[in-house]
């Protein structure tokens, strides 16, 4: 029986059998995830954890304290970093644990345990992340300086960047199968044509959608089950 595994694109499991753990993925490429996570949740509770001090006492001090036009230029480039780093964290969050969850193909058992055990180190790491930022970017916001203080977890960013990066060989990437904006759509057909079914009209197959097909890593086709529930009834 052949049970060779078909590549995606070329990018993976090339010449490859099921039992065969594939060249990319999954811890070789979670750990750099992870580390990007730490840094992520430390940069945006050393900022965040903070921000109102500093806004009600920091630059209010700056602000009786200079001339009034570099205050000025100094409080527009504050409110345009800001706003940067809210575009940023509003780019980061929906697609660094999807990408992480992509590292792990449920074909594979071993790697299906092992993507339960990443979301528990992927949770550890936020943890520890914000703890960090709390006991010490805080603490040296207040005790050293703001300068210092918002400049570390610019630093923790750039150097988890660069970590990253450092991994960019070893990251499965998923390729596109159609339009994102049709599968919003799919899911809003499907939640309104099964709006009132019951187990009795259709059992378990009123779960599927004919279109809800999408290409493992592993180059075969799997279907999306849409989850049986009552409490959004």
């Amino acid at each position: 029986m052949d049970n060779t595994v078909a590549p995606v694109n070329g990018d993976d499991h090339q010449n490859t059998s099921v039992k065969t753990q594939p060249s990319k993925g999954p811890w070789k490429s979670a750990i750099f995830i992870i580390f990007v996570e730490v840094a992520e949740r430390f940069a945006y509770y050393g900022v965040s954890g903070n921000l109102i001090t500093y806004l009600t006492n920091g630059l209010i001090l700056l602000t009786v304290s200079v001339s009034s036009t570099p205050i000025e230029h100094s409080r527009a480039f504050f409110f345009v970093a800001l706003y940067i780093l809210t575009v940023g964290e509003g780019g980061h969050k929906p697609c660094v644990q999807t990408f992480a969850a992509d590292q792990f193909d449920e074909n594979f058992p071993e790697e299906k345990a092992a993507k339960s055990s990443f979301f528990n180190w992927w949770y550890l790491g936020i943890v520890c992340g914000a703890t960090a930022a709390v006991l010490v970017v805080i603490y040296v916001q207040d005790y050293v300086g703001w300068a210092v203080g918002f400049g570390m977890p610019a630093v923790a960013v750039a150097i988890a960047l660069a970590i990253f990066l450092l991994g960019i060989g070893t990251y499965r990437k998923q390729a596109p199968v159609g339009s994102p904006f049709t599968r919003v759509a799919q899911v809003v057909v499907a939640a309104t044509r099964k709006w009132r079914l019951s187990e009795a009209n259709g059992g378990h197959g009123i779960c599927y959608e004919d279109e809800s097909i999408e290409i493992g890593v592993d180059g075969r086709a799997r279907v999306r089950t849409l989850a049986r529930t009552s409490q959004f009834r």
